[in-house]
């Protein structure tokens, strides 16, 4: 780390600057949510006390509260995120971080329909946690499936 990135100046810069890797995952769950005819916005948005990353808003109405965790990032405090935003009204919350660190986490924290952990690949495909596993997601629905995570 540099010594401008502690003085005063440095850490005010450093402060709200997304990393390379969260931007990216940032791109790719707005892209695979747009894909589905969702509208997304990744600007930061007020969820009960908490601040979350990107809202989804679906057809039918429903909002999805999107947090993008990289794997530097609090992954406990970006659950506590998800878990504020279901509790002010969000329908559904999605902690997206890379497929990497999702498959080393303990899943008992997304057993509860509302809360789903996202994991995107390399190739940036989105891969969903299911009570049965990991499962790739298409990025345009197929006859009837279900489009929303």
């Amino acid at each position: 780390m540099c010594l401008k990135a502690v003085t005063r100046e440095g850490k005010a810069s450093l402060e709200g600057r997304d990393t390379t890797n969260e931007k990216w995952l940032k791109w790719a769950i707005a892209r695979y949510y747009r894909s589905h005819g969702y509208k997304v916005s990744m600007k930061p948005a007020r969820a009960g006390n908490a601040i979350v990353d990107g809202v989804a808003v679906g057809p039918e109405g429903e909002r999805i509260a999107i947090e993008v965790k990289s794997p530097r990032d609090d992954i406990i405090r970006g659950i506590g995120q998800c878990y504020e935003a279901v509790c002010a009204g969000y329908t559904r919350a999605v902690l997206v971080t890379t497929l990497r660190l999702a498959r080393k986490l303990k899943k008992q924290a997304f057993q509860r329909k509302s809360i789903r952990l996202i994991g995107v690949d390399a190739k940036a495909r989105v891969h969903r946690y299911d009570a049965d596993g990991w499962r790739l997601l298409t990025s345009k629905p197929q006859n009837g499936q279900e489009a929303a995570i």
